[in-house]
């Protein structure tokens, strides 16, 4: 997480780019040489971080056993544990001038004065005992999301949290995100938005199936970042809620837990406790560019898109050297559905589009085959619907 030129990483096992860390804990990364990220310091603390805030120079910690750490890195070199808020069944917190609102299993909502962060104080709870998974405060309302239900807490006096309006809804919110009025929601294999214009009758604008676990989403902008548990990180165009589109995707070889962005770069971080830096470049991959045979280094079946789609989709694919190339349709039986592509190519960014036809609603894969060659690693996955 971004702090001006200072990257806070947290997680558990091997910390960092440096194996020789064991256990649990906070790395600072000095990142003014984006290409050379150089790490500052390691504190060790707690069992298992789930996740962090960080405002201006302090960072708050949620650790599965032990509670929320507050942590000072004013010197960067040596951060400072200020203290720790011992409370358990944490599923996720938020942070508001001087308060620190709390929900979980059983907690309802919970509220703590962190104006001396050496020593908070727990100042409030709406004693309602109800779980929740996620939380986002929203000017004078703490919108929390629990099974099958989202509620609001007027939250103008923060040591008496009032419950305001509580609805059942049809599915479970794991994360969620917002730009200005509207919220993006994690819902199991899918992102919905919502317009949360009048919070107490937001209206549902779109569904977008990612078809993956999602970690994640991150908003910049018209740009949405999904850490995706299966496939990496896909990037959606999100400047229209009515009809997000996905327009890219990094690849990772573990599941990604959560991505951070910053400029013109994105900080993946992956279940094999590794960070990898990619240039931002990843936006419209879907608009193929000719490229000569030196900028394609590898053989690679790139961006499906849209994806889902309902009637065509663009395929996007790079080959280093003049090569016979061969696209084919699999179903989930691993029958060949159609060839949708089989001559010879010149090397570089080429692109082709599949007509589904009378296809059935359902996923697909694609497969790339180049002079004979079969590239396991050069599948991608697609959602017909109808």
């Amino acid at each position: 997480y971004w702090n001006e030129d200072f990257w806070w990483a947290v997680g558990n096992g091997s910390i960092s780019a440096n194996p020789t860390y064991a256990g649990t804990g906070l790395a600072l990364f000095d990142v003014t040489d984006i290409e050379n990220p150089v790490e500052l310091s390691f504190t060790g603390f707690g069992q298992y971080p789930l996740g962090v805030v960080i405002i201006d120079e302090m960072a708050y910690i949620q650790d599965s056993r032990y509670g929320i750490f507050l942590l000072q890195g004013t010197n960067p070199r040596r951060p400072e544990i200020l203290s720790y808020i011992d409370i358990g069944g944490i599923g996720s917190f938020a942070v508001e001038g001087s308060y620190l609102y709390v929900v979980g299993n059983d907690l309802g909502l919970v509220v703590f004065d962190i104006s001396n962060r050496e020593s908070p104080e727990l100042v409030g709870s709406s004693n309602d005992e109800i779980s929740y998974y996620c939380i986002n405060i929203r000017n004078d309302l703490a919108i929390t999301w629990g099974r099958r239900n989202r509620s609001m807490y007027n939250i103008q006096q923060p040591e008496n949290p009032e419950i305001v309006s509580s609805t059942r809804i049809e599915y479970d919110v794991k994360f969620a995100n917002f730009q200005d009025d509207i919220a993006f929601l994690a819902v199991g294999e899918s992102i919905r938005t919502l317009n949360f214009a009048d919070p107490f009758q937001p209206v549902e604008l779109s569904r977008y199936i990612a078809d993956a676990g999602i970690g994640s989403i991150s908003i910049d902008g018209n740009f949405a970042y999904i850490a995706n548990h299966d496939e990496g990180l896909m990037i959606l165009n999100v400047d229209n809620p009515w009809e997000i589109t996905r327009i890219g995707e990094y690849y990772s070889k573990s599941p990604v837990l959560c991505a951070d962005f910053r400029d013109e770069y994105v900080f993946i971080a992956n279940s094999f406790d590794r960070v990898t830096i990619v240039s931002n470049n990843l936006h419209g991959l879907h608009v193929p560019k000719e490229s000569s045979e030196s900028e394609t280094t590898e053989f690679e079946l790139q961006t499906c898109y849209p994806n889902p789609f309902n009637s065509s989709i663009n395929i996007a694919f790079s080959i280093p050297l003049s090569s016979e190339v061969s696209i084919q349709i699999y179903n989930t039986n691993g029958q060949l559905v159609e060839t949708v592509l089989e001559k010879p190519m010149p090397a570089g960014k080429q692109s082709v589009v599949w007509n589904a036809g009378g296809a059935p609603a359902g996923i697909y894969f694609l497969k790339m085959i180049a002079d004979d060659n079969q590239f396991s690693d050069k599948v991608r996955k697609v959602v017909l619907i109808r």
